[in-house]
């Protein structure tokens, strides 16, 4: 049941994601209005699925929240009339704390977390100096929020330290997406501005969000 369920969800998501970009694409903001949302609702059902099948345990909930707190700071994004990335930041910081929160059960050490989080460390440090001049009164709270973006990988990735299994991979590989997506964000906002922009992070982010919702089924 729960993996026809899923299968019913994916198809949804698939079909309201693909409609989204199109409208995005074609600059119908009625339609990108309407369907942005609908993309990130559809990805919440999915550990909701996985919480009546199995119960709502910690994980479960994290990851529902952290998705609820997304859709709060797509709704926010997503509007082109006014400018509201700050307050966009400020939900999409709560969800990378709820996800990292979530990723953090059961870690165990191993050597080449070392290397992983040295990475994560340079290349971020190395964004924000970029972005500094550009994002003026902005940079401190754009270094908090990729902060935040760097726990929440690093915490995602090292699931695997406890064996490589589908779950394991789908909260990695979303958690990477996720940090991709943030980084053209942020490029748009403060380096330069990319074409279609929205369509391009769309294509990182709700997959992202999808894969990490769907580490939560125990089908995988």
């Amino acid at each position: 049941m729960t993996q026809r369920m899923f299968i019913y969800v994916s198809i949804f998501f698939i079909a309201v994601f693909l409609l989204r970009e199109f409208a995005a694409l074609r600059r119908s903001r009625r339609f990108k209005y309407l369907l942005t949302p609908l993309v990130t609702v559809s990805i919440i059902f999915i550990p909701v699925i996985a919480a009546g099948d199995s119960g709502l345990n910690r994980y479960n909930a994290l990851i529902i929240c952290a998705l609820i707190l997304s859709l709060v700071g797509d709704t926010l994004l997503m509007i082109e009339e006014t400018d509201l990335l700050k307050y966009g930041m400020i939900y999409f910081l709560a969800a990378h704390v709820m996800y990292a929160s979530a990723f953090v059960s059961g870690y165990t050490f191993r050597w080449w977390n070392l290397v992983l989080l040295a990475f994560l460390i340079i290349a971020s440090v190395s964004h924000v100096k970029r972005i500094s001049s550009a994002a003026g009164r902005l940079t401190i709270p754009v270094a908090v929020y990729m902060t935040a973006i760097i726990v929440m990988i690093f915490f995602a990735v090292t699931q695997l330290n406890s064996g490589v299994t589908a779950a394991s991979l789908m909260a990695a590989s979303g958690a990477l997406l996720f940090g991709v997506s943030d980084y053209l964000i942020s490029v748009n906002n403060f380096l330069r501005k990319i074409e279609n922009s929205t369509v391009y992070t769309w294509l990182l982010y709700a997959p992202a969000q999808f894969l990490i919702a769907a580490s939560t089924l125990s089908v995988f």
